[in-house]
Order: C-alpha cells, then structure tokens, then sequence
C-alpha cells in the first residue's frame, strides 16, 4: 500500500541521515498477526466471501486461509514482532540500518 511505502521510504531516508551519529533506522513489516483488530476484519472477510464451499466456522476458515497463502503456514504473533525489535536494538543487529524486514512466515518475498 501507499502508506507502507512511505514508512519504508522514511526509514531508509533516516537511515540515511542518522547513520553517521550512530542510529539504526529499519523498517518491520508485519504479516498476518493475530490480534483482535485482524479477527475483526478477518471475521468479516469470511462472513462476506462469495462462492464459500461447505460453510465452515470461522476458525476452519482462517486457518485454512493461512495455511495456503502463508509458506509457514502459521499466524504471526504480537511477540514475533517483539522478537524482531529486541534483536535489531541489539549489539548483534550493529551493522543493520535502513532495511525493510518481513515478518511474515514467509507471505512477502522478495529476490
């Protein structure tokens, strides 16, 4: 979307800008995390998909969503972005600045 093209494009810039001082700027982009915000939009998706095969609850529906459009073929959760920012703040992460990192079992891939 636009606007996830424009915090990427930010961080880069401040990446940029506040390398020499020492600053790490990048970019975590999250996949299909299971919050209930994304149920909520999740559970309309389902409730309005046209042509559903054998009506399933909603559950049976998400994951079998998930499996066949995520190669992990599991939700993300709250605390794998959490994992990812602990590390990027971390002394090992030191030489990594301005890159868009996924998140996302695999849904984004990029060569």
């Amino acid at each position: 979307s636009a606007s996830k093209a424009g915090v990427i494009n930010f961080s880069q810039c401040a990446a940029r800008d506040l390398g020499p001082y020492g600053v790490r700027v990048n970019c975590l982009c999250p996949g299909m995390v299971k919050t209930d915000l994304n149920e909520g939009v999740w559970k309309a998706w389902c409730e309005t998909e046209e042509g559903r095969q054998n009506p399933q609850t909603y559950d049976e529906w998400a994951e079998e969503k998930i499996q066949r459009v995520v190669p992990l073929g599991e939700w993300q959760e709250p605390e794998d972005m959490a994992a990812m920012s602990v590390f990027l703040a971390s002394p090992r992460a030191r030489h990594i600045t301005g890159q868009t990192i996924n998140v996302d079992g695999g849904f984004v891939m990029h060569s």
